[in-house]
């Protein structure tokens, strides 16, 4: 299964919940949210990432150790 995502009419009222793909091949109106964040160092400690480590190594395509 896709990216799932909000299908809305021209007024942006939610119709169904479809998969990404199928909105755009039928170029259908659809509501997305991202969520963006910065690798940075914090004061020596290492990156801040939401997750912690684990998710950092997952992010950088590394296996938990």
């Amino acid at each position: 299964m896709g990216e799932l995502i909000e299908r809305v009419d021209e007024q942006d009222r939610v119709l169904e919940v479809v998969e990404r793909a199928e909105a755009v091949r039928r170029r259908w109106l659809h509501r997305i949210a991202t969520t963006m964040f910065e690798l940075r160092k914090v004061v020596d400690r290492g990156p801040f990432v939401p997750g912690g480590r684990e998710a950092l190594r997952r992010y950088l395509g590394r296996s938990a150790q």
